[in-house]
């Protein structure tokens, strides 16, 4: 609606979008039994973007719920859904490696899909996180735990693909934040909380690895999910569990 370019200023879209990271998830997006109509490849190893076009625009709020459910079902990266997100333009250089490598159009289709069509072939939309049960900053949990002797400028910039700057801070990536309001404390028992939108765990202390994670990925913190949750952490950080 607006040249500003941020989250409040897109009215709607009648596209759908998937960053499609590694091979595992090329997999999933071939057997995706609704096929994109348009994907690229980001010039990076297997690095593909999909996108689907809809016969009907979404609000933002629907679009970023389905882009999620989408990065759920094919394991894309959750990072990449939401509605003011840029993303790579087929024709132009992906500057990650030297040479540089073009970004090119791999397939386009004139189709397009109901989104009633798509959202029904999706999972259920991710429920909202449980605050992290980790506890207190001196626990044998938090002291025996690999993950959370990680500092927090470290684990913040993996997983939200964002550099903390040297005011500690970072734009918040749950809110549209024009000035940075995240801020990432210099200790893992401080963790991290956004002053903008409020998001931390609710205690005392801020938010730790696991609750960004949750947050970030739609995983909950609580039961088998936290499990999961571990998982994907260790595997993201390479840490080996005796």
């Amino acid at each position: 609606m607006r040249r500003s370019g941020g989250r409040e200023d897109i009215a709607s879209s009648a596209l759908l979008w998937a960053d499609c990271d590694d091979e595992h998830v090329a997999r999933a997006l071939r057997a995706f039994p609704l096929q994109p109509s348009i994907v690229l490849r980001s010039g990076t190893a297997t690095n593909a973007h999909a996108f689907w076009a809809l016969t009907a625009a979404l609000s933002l709020h629907e679009l970023e719920s389905a882009n999620r459910r989408l990065a759920l079902a094919l394991g894309a990266d959750p990072r990449c859904v939401d509605g003011a997100r840029i993303l790579r333009v087929p024709g132009t250089l992906n500057f990650k490696g030297n040479p540089p490598r073009p970004v090119r159009l791999l397939r386009y289709s004139p189709a397009r899909y109901r989104p009633a069509d798509i959202l029904a072939a999706l999972p259920a939309a991710p429920a909202a996180p449980a605050v992290s049960d980790v506890g207190p900053a001196h626990s044998p949990r938090r002291a025996s735990d690999p993950l959370l002797r990680i500092e927090p400028a470290e684990y913040v910039r993996v997983l939200t693909g964002r550099e903390v700057g040297r005011d500690h801070k970072i734009a918040c990536p749950f809110h549209h934040d024009h000035t940075p309001s995240l801020h990432v404390y210099p200790t893992p028992a401080r963790g991290w909380t956004c002053f903008g939108c409020h998001t931390s765990t609710g205690r005392p202390l801020g938010g730790d690895i696991y609750k960004l994670a949750s947050l970030l990925w739609g995983i909950p913190t609580n039961g088998r999910d936290f499990l999961a949750l571990r998982d994907r952490l260790d595997h993201e950080f390479g840490v080996r569990r005796g």
